[in-house]
């Protein structure tokens, strides 16, 4: 008697002989039985194989330390993005005081006061405002502007590469559930 094994996968569609193997002699199936377990961890591995195949291979520790890494990154570069705006302003504040420093100075230079006078004062407002270089100031304010700029893109990559990390990681995480049903010991580090 023949029995079919249409839409049978696995042990359960192995036939000897036309019959299933729980169907054989008392002989036969004994012999058959021992070599069942070998079938049954050909049959694990083919699926460990499939599993594995296309998946990613990091580890999922891996993956989660280069997220830290990133958010670590990102914070960091906050940070010098905050202070280097800081010191913007401050840098600004100068340069006004500067700049009203330099009125105060044409006005003293117009005034009708005498030549000695007019040093005296003068030396009083450089007393008063420091002699900051403006100029090269303002230069020092587009070099901040311009690396605030690339800090910017850096943290945005960072987003980037964070976003593509965790879709990886949530491959790595389902691989390693289908991993651990086979009994495949993950390797956490």
């Amino acid at each position: 008697m023949s029995t079919s094994n249409i839409g049978e996968t696995g042990i359960k569609s192995i036939r000897l002989g036309g019959m299933k193997v729980e169907d054989l002699p008392i002989r036969e199936s004994a012999l058959t039985a021992v070599q069942l377990p070998l079938v049954e961890d050909a049959e694990r591995q083919t699926k460990i194989e499939g599993i594995l195949h296309g998946k990613p291979k990091q580890r999922v520790s891996y993956l989660k330390s280069r997220i830290v890494e990133c958010e670590e990154n990102i914070k960091r570069i906050s940070k010098m993005k905050e202070k280097t705006q800081e010191d913007i302003q401050q840098y600004i504040g100068h340069i006004s005081l500067c700049k009203f420093r330099d009125k105060e100075i044409e006005k003293v230079q117009q005034s009708s006061d005498s030549r000695t006078r007019k040093r005296k004062r003068i030396n009083n407002l450089n007393k008063q405002f420091p002699p900051y270089n403006v100029e090269m100031m303002q230069q020092q304010i587009t070099q901040w502007e311009e690396a605030i700029q690339r800090a910017d893109e850096v943290i945005a990559q960072e987003y980037k590469s964070i976003s593509e990390f965790r879709e990886v990681l949530t491959v790595c995480v389902d691989r390693d559930a289908q991993l651990k049903k086979l009994g495949v010991q993950v390797v956490a580090g």
